[in-house]
């Protein structure tokens, strides 16, 4: 068999959180909410990068101790 690469948690989450970003940008949805990822904490500051060179707004809410909601959105005037 051949090694079948198996993706890392926190690079699901960037995925995600770039499609969000993405969405956002592209004015196909105004606010992105995203919970429940793992990983989430260890890629927030590229996720950040990424939603400023957009032009888009990231946030991170901590509404309960272990659970993390990013928010992607407004885009920036």
């Amino acid at each position: 068999m051949l090694p079948v690469a198996v993706p890392l948690a926190a690079d699901r989450a960037l995925d995600e959180l770039l499609a969000a970003i993405e969405l956002v940008a592209r004015g196909v949805a105004s606010r992105v909410h995203v919970t429940g990822l793992a990983g989430l904490d260890e890629i927030a500051a590229v996720a950040l990068v990424r939603a400023q060179q957009a032009g888009v707004r990231f946030t991170l809410a901590r509404d309960q101790p272990d659970t993390v909601t990013a928010v992607v959105g407004p885009r920036e005037e």
